[in-house]
């Protein structure tokens, strides 16, 4: 099948989301956005009443994706439903914060994608970029991953390291992650999807994993 213009639907949340998601908008002519699936917003503040605003949401808002923020389990019938409606090609996937069950793993054309910062599989886990510099890590980087049932351990697409600064704090360093992760994506998806690319297992004794 070819790459082009492949619908995708995209599932994250927060600032290094957020940026995923803006760099697959910037790429129109070989991607299209369908949906967004978001965390519910969290109410925050004195009597809880501030909601607190996700990039997510506005670039969705921005973009007039329709935006979906289940509250339930991913296995109810009407998730999924609401996904196949769309009929994906892919869904990229970047820190949604729940876990995917295979009825929603099977479901795109040609699975999930998690883009993940650190270089796997060092650092599997929900706090990968802290965890690398309270390790005194000196590099670290994103990878791009075909997702399975389990946490971080999927095959590798691609992957693209940097330096991590000798004074540099988490929120800097997500940044940098950030817009590396959604150049390498643009780069390497469509030749994933095209089937130029074979991810490449991971190799368990490495790994690391965040407590």
């Amino acid at each position: 099948m070819s790459a082009d213009r492949a619908k995708v639907i995209f599932m994250g949340t927060g600032p290094f989301a957020a940026e995923i998601l803006r760099a697959l908008l910037r790429e129109k002519e070989r991607f299209r956005p369908v949906a967004v699936f978001t965390k519910a917003s969290s109410p925050a503040g004195r009597g809880r009443r501030r909601v607190f605003s996700d990039p997510v949401r506005a670039a969705a808002a921005e973009n007039d994706l329709p935006l979906f923020s289940p509250t339930g389990s991913l296995r109810e019938n009407s998730v999924q439903e609401q996904m196949a409606g769309f009929s994906p090609t892919v869904a990229v996937v970047a820190s949604y914060g729940k876990i995917l069950p295979p009825e929603i793993l099977s479901l795109p054309e040609r699975g999930c994608v998690n883009v993940h910062a650190s270089l796997l599989p060092r650092w599997r886990g929900a706090s990968p970029i802290q965890h690398a510099i309270a390790a005194g890590d000196q590099k670290t980087g994103v990878t791009i991953m075909k997702m399975d049932a389990r946490i971080d351990t999927g095959a590798i697409i691609a992957q693209k390291e940097l330096e991590i600064g000798p004074d540099e704090t988490a929120p800097e360093l997500s940044v940098r992650l950030a817009e590396l992760g959604g150049r390498l994506l643009t780069e390497v998806l469509p030749w994933y999807l095209c089937g130029e690319i074979s991810p490449r297992p991971q190799d368990p004794s490495a790994a690391t994993v965040c407590g």
